[in-house]
């Protein structure tokens, strides 16, 4: 059992692909004992029921024959309309975790989750949290990788069929995610959250508790 417990409800761990938000979200939900939740997974579960006519911003990335990965830009732009498109989603389940009373807390990670769904000024202003008392109640912190090709190293290691893209595909995706992490930290930096480098690793875990139990 931990010997220190976080006082917020919902912890978002923002970032680039490859920049360690899975293996930070699995460390820190096995310390506290609270689950970790996918963003990923979230977004696959709406694709599953929806088609890319209903939402095409939700589809950017599985329309076949899509231009979403022909060049870093169109990823990073990619990337950036499925982020906007997930958001209001996102936001009603914290929400809903929020005002269910005894849920305990969670972890969120993905790269699907944009900055500012940290920032207390921002949801506030947001319907769904206009009855919820959300002080102390979310924290959020962003991971940035800040090498261009330890990214690719790190797509490359996790497999999920990056390996097997064509070179050109690969080259995209890799710099296009680069370019989305250093899209996040921007957007972190309007919305005061904390940026946090990926590297060194063997410091993160400690670095990481620093900031969420602040």
């Amino acid at each position: 059992m931990p010997d220190i417990y976080p006082a917020w409800r919902v912890l978002l761990i923002c970032g680039g692909s490859g920049s360690g938000k899975t293996v930070a979200g699995r460390r820190l939900a096995e310390r506290f004992g609270l689950s970790l939740i996918l963003v990923d997974d979230i977004r696959m579960g709406i694709q599953a029921v929806t088609t890319a006519r209903e939402h095409p911003a939700l589809h950017t990335f599985t329309v076949d024959e899509s231009p979403a990965t022909d060049s870093p830009e169109s990823v990073l732009a990619g990337l950036i309309t499925v982020a906007e498109a997930l958001e209001p989603a996102l936001r009603m389940i914290m929400a809903h975790h929020l005002v269910v009373e005894g849920a305990g807390a969670i972890i969120l990670e993905g790269d699907g989750l944009l900055p500012r769904l940290t920032s207390l000024a921002y949801l506030r202003g947001q319907p769904e949290f206009r009855h919820i008392n959300l002080d102390g109640a979310v924290k959020g912190v962003v991971l940035f990788e800040a090498e261009r090709e330890a990214i690719r190293r790190n797509m490359e290691a996790r497999g999920r069929g990056f390996q097997n893209a064509p070179t050109s595909e690969k080259h995209a995706l890799s710099v296009g995610s680069w370019q989305f992490g250093r899209y996040l930290v921007e957007q972190a930096a309007t919305a005061g959250v904390a940026v946090l480098p990926s590297r060194p690793f063997d410091t993160l875990d400690e670095r990481l508790m620093g900031e969420i139990l602040r």
